[in-house]
């Protein structure tokens, strides 16, 4: 798989990004969640750009012409073992942040 040809930082900031496009849901479960790439730290952007190109990531772009990523497809949120896992272990800090905003 992708994490086998990555250096260790572009591993962490695969799994801070991939965390990030998932909200928590009140059930337990998370759903997908659209970022704007230009509010991503650098590392985060760089391999947004890696993920695309592997079909994992899908890229959009806002009305007013920003660059939005998003999974893509639900079902990595939901069947992805090592995401869920992630997930899992950062849910209070990703629950924390979704209050926040």
């Amino acid at each position: 798989m992708y994490h086998r040809h990555l250096r260790d930082a572009e591993r962490d900031a695969v799994r801070r990004l991939l965390v990030q496009l998932a909200r928590p849901e009140d059930d337990g479960g998370f759903v997908r969640r659209t970022v704007r790439v230009d509010s991503l730290p650098e590392d985060q952007r760089r391999v947004a750009s890696l993920l695309t190109d592997r079909k994992l990531l899908v890229s959009t772009q806002a009305v007013d012409g920003a660059e939005m990523i998003d999974v893509a497809h639900e079902a990595l949120i939901h069947h992805w073992d090592r995401l869920l896992s992630w997930l899992a272990a950062d849910r209070d800090f990703r629950d924390w942040q979704e209050r926040l905003r």
